[in-house]
């Protein structure tokens, strides 16, 4: 069920638990559905927690795709998302 604007102002941001998932694990890289049974569990409220889960990957678009700070690479047919750390080069 949608929220009025008001709702919504009155919310407070949450971390991101996706990046600092990934940030506290630099030398793995992980499959989505790994990081979604790492963050939410393997049996919980789906609807909740998908929606965070899914809401945290939005979030992180712009380091997917402008500042590439999370990097991927598909692994046997499965993409995979590591924290970069150190900057893309060039």
């Amino acid at each position: 069920m949608p929220i009025t604007s008001d709702e919504f102002d009155r919310g407070e941001p949450g971390p991101n638990q996706v990046e600092a998932f990934l940030r506290s694990h630099p030398d793995e890289a992980y499959a989505l559905h790994e990081i979604e049974t790492a963050l939410i569990g393997p049996e919980v409220n789906r609807r909740l927690h998908l929606d965070r889960f899914i809401a945290d990957l939005i979030v992180l678009a712009p380091q997917f795709c402008g500042e590439r700070r999370i990097e991927c690479r598909v692994v046997d047919g499965t993409p995979y998302f590591r924290w970069r750390t150190a900057p893309p080069a060039g």
